[in-house]
Parts: C-alpha cells; structure tokens; sequence
C-alpha cells in the first residue's frame, strides 16, 4: 500500500507541530493546576475543536485526568482536568564527591531534600526509592531520573543505576544542569548568549544559547580546571586570576551579553572587576557581571525542569500513538 503523505518532510512537520501542541497543552493544565477544554484553547491559542482533540488524546492515553465536572456548565466548560500525578513522578539527583542529594516531584509538586553518604549506582538507587517515599511514591512509579554529577561519576554508573531501578537515569554535568536553571528561573532568563561560572574544585564555564546549554560534543565543555595555567599567563596556585583569565578568554570568543557567577565562585567581591578588566585588556566587548539567581539549588532546579520537561515529551508521544 503506498503511503497517504509521499513529502515525508511535511509528514515530520505534522508529527513535531502535534507533538508541540500536546506538550503546549499539558504545560498549560499544569501552570494552572487544572483546566477544561476551553481554558486549554484559550491558553495555547488554538480552537475549541482542536483543543477538545486534544484533550481527549491525553486522556486516553493516560496524561491527564478528569477531577470534576462544574455544575451549570455543559460541554467543553464541564470537565475539569489535571495532570496525572501518577504519571509525572520524577527524581532529580546532585551527585557531589562523597555524597548525593535528591528530590522526588509530580504534577502535584516537589518533595523534600533526602540526602545519603556515597556515590555508588546501589546508592542512587537506593536514594531515589528514599525520595519517592517522601513525595508519597514508590521507587516503581518513577518515570524519569535526571543526575547532576562531579567528576568521577560516569555514564556507566548512571546505567547500572538505571538497571536496578528499571527506569532511565539521564546523567549530565552538575554545572550544566545549573546553566538551564539558570537560563529558565535566573539571571540569565531572557539573554540570548550568556555564560554561567561555576567554582569549586572544578570550576568551569557554560555557555548558554537561546536558553540551551551547549555541552560539548562529549558533555566536558567549560572545564576550566583542565586549561593549563601557562596559556593564559597565570600562576596554578593564583585561582581567582586563572578564572578570570579562563572566563574572559570564553568571552572573547562567544562575546556573551552576561556572564553568571554561582554562589560558590571565590572571591566574587574581586572577580567581577578583573573579568572585565581582562576582557579588556584581550580586546573584547566587556559583558554585564551578576551574581546567579536561581532560588535553592541551582543542580537540582535544573534536573527538575530537566526531567519534567521529558516526562511531558514522553506523555506527548503516547498521546500520538495509534
């Protein structure tokens, strides 16, 4: 039988426009904690018709649920739909040297901070089981965990943690999680190129674009822990000067609009001044210098709306199955 659609490319404009209005649909009953089939349109700009489509695909597949139905309204202004906490659990993960820190969150909200000692795949798993207990959930009605990691713990980790939990655990750099949170809730929401330092041991750089973290063609751009002193003229020991050094060569190159501190920058009183100073001197646009905004832990935030956004893409996809 031949095909109903021979321009497959139109074909995969359809599918990714649908699957855009379903997600658009999802986030807009979310924003509101409920919503019928009217406020869904009028949210996403779409008709009564389309959106009632809509609706029903995510309700038979599982993606929303009907709460209520308003006394004195009928048809699209009757139902009243939410959600499905059952099927938006997910646990976002800060993995630091020694110990790790999670929070388990639904459609409904977030849960607590549960924090253990160690670092191993048998921990995490055992960690996540923790959090969605206390979000009032068992470790089997996780759908997606996202980990912020340090140095030292790797992919491979991340999967046999994902083997014993039976669901998927997506594993990125605790400084790139903090960049999205960044871009979406911070300082840097609204720019378009901006970059976010982060300190520590291992300090590094990101570099934000149109709200995306690039990371790098192996997930290890921005370690400015890794950038040899004698490149840029400095000293090992001297790390405030190595910083700005590091940071004002990433601004020559990307020439950002800002750049982001994270609380735990050293010095932060001195390091905006020698940024710019040094952009300066390397003849660069000099950049605005603020500190990060993002409320609570910037890794965690970022794993969160990490992972929610892929559980509402996944919700989407069902909703689209035949």
């Amino acid at each position: 039988m031949e095909p109903l659609c021979r321009n497959t490319r139109w074909a995969d404009t359809t599918t990714a426009v649908r699957h855009s209005l379903l997600v658009a649909s999802l986030e807009a009953i979310a924003e509101r904690g409920t919503g019928t089939v009217r406020e869904v349109a009028a949210a996403v700009g779409v008709s009564v018709v389309t959106a009632n489509n809509v609706v029903r695909d995510l309700e038979a597949a599982g993606a929303i649920d009907e709460i209520a139905r308003r006394q004195g309204h009928r048809g699209p202004r009757a139902r009243v739909f939410r959600v499905s906490p059952a099927r938006t659990c997910f646990v976002a993960v800060r993995v630091d040297p020694g110990r790790m820190t999670a929070r388990c969150g639904d459609a409904t909200g977030t849960g607590p901070a549960v924090t253990v000692a160690g670092t191993t795949p048998e921990t995490l798993a055992d960690l996540v089981d923790r959090a969605a207990r206390e979000q009032r959930r068992d470790a089997g009605q996780v759908r997606g965990v996202v980990a912020g990691v340090s140095p030292g713990f790797t992919e491979a980790m991340g999967a046999r943690a994902a083997d014993l939990l039976g669901t998927p655990v997506r594993v990125h750099r605790g400084d790139h999680l903090a960049a999205l949170a960044e871009a979406e809730v911070g300082a840097g929401r609204g720019a378009a190129v901006f970059l976010r330092v982060t300190g520590g041991p291992a300090p590094s750089t990101t570099l934000v674009l149109d709200g995306a973290p690039r990371e790098g063609a192996h997930g290890a751009a921005g370690a400015m822990d890794r950038i040899p002193p004698q490149l840029t003229g400095t000293r090992a020991a001297d790390g405030t000067e190595l910083t700005a050094y590091a940071v004002a060569l990433a601004c020559v190159i990307a020439d950002p609009e800002l750049v982001v501190l994270d609380q735990g920058v050293a010095e932060p009183e001195l390091l905006p001044d020698r940024i710019r100073s040094v952009v300066k001197e390397l003849a660069g646009p000099e950049p605005e210098v603020v500190p990060s905004a993002v409320p609570g832990d910037p890794v965690l935030t970022g794993g969160r709306r990490l992972a929610w956004s892929g559980i509402l893409a996944d919700l989407a996809r069902r909703a689209m199955a035949p």
